[in-house]
């Protein structure tokens, strides 16, 4: 295997402020899995170089290290970031190695990447977590300065994809995509691309010590957290259309 990618950092361990540099336990349904973030390519010369600190047979022994652990309680390994699609190498490579030792795989991403790219790793995947921030291209752009076109493709493509269980992942945010309008609209859309299953996280504060700690201003201190009551009231208009709902974090 090629001697390419990333760093592992062992699971439930906390090294830095930042997603490139932790490791946290995933929470799925009946599932208890390790997270393992890549590293951002290094600047080499000016540009972007995927060089990073370990390869991968290295990074695959060590998150498999607990396989019989997986095995037994039905887990596996989530590949989360940073973005994986970024990073198609050596996220197509390391999901590889866990489908040929027979280990569970779950990518967690954007879905804003090529859909080649995209293709490339859900050959290995058995689960995608898709974030789908919202489906109004202005709203989209101004909530993460980024547009939702290539998103909204390939969370299409990914659901027409055979094999590949999806759960669509909705961070809710009060004033942003918490309407009763907005809510009916996400809850067709769900069920015209027959979604099995949509998680709602709910916002909250966790992110503010890493803000704190890299000295940055914490752009999100207005923001207060929506009542479990109306996740709940958000949950039962999904339902209705049939589809599994979950109120995560």
């Amino acid at each position: 295997m090629p001697d390419e990618a990333g760093t592992i950092i062992p699971p439930g361990s906390f090294v830095g402020p930042g997603p490139d540099a932790k490791v946290v336990p995933a929470k799925a349904k009946g599932r208890r899995e390790p997270k393992y973030h890549l590293k951002k390519p290094r600047k080499k010369d000016g540009v972007d170089s995927l060089e990073f600190d370990e390869a991968v047979d290295d990074v695959v022994e060590e998150s498999c290290r607990d396989e019989i652990f997986y095995t037994n309680s039905g887990g596996g390994v989530t590949l989360s970031g940073g973005e994986p699609l970024s990073q198609p190498e050596f996220s197509r490579l390391f999901l590889k190695a866990c489908k040929d030792r027979s280990i569970h795989t779950t990518l967690d991403t954007s879905g804003h990447g090529r859909w080649q790219v995209m293709k490339g790793l859900l050959e290995y995947t058995d689960l995608v977590l898709f974030d789908l921030k919202h489906l109004s291209p202005d709203k989209h752009l101004e909530g993460t300065q980024a547009g939702n076109d290539l998103i909204l493709e390939n969370l299409r493509k990914t659901l027409d994809s055979n094999g590949v269980k999806v759960w669509i992942r909705v961070p809710v945010i009060a004033g942003y995509n918490d309407a009763d309008s907005y809510v009916t609209e996400l809850a067709l859309v769900m069920s015209e691309m027959r979604a099995a299953k949509v998680s709602l996280l709910g916002y909250h504060e966790w992110g503010r010590p890493k803000y704190e700690a890299l000295g940055r201003e914490y752009f999100c201190d207005k923001l207060d957290a929506l009542p479990k009551a109306r996740l709940e009231s958000m949950k039962r208009v999904i339902e209705a259309r049939g589809i599994e709902v979950t109120i995560d974090h």
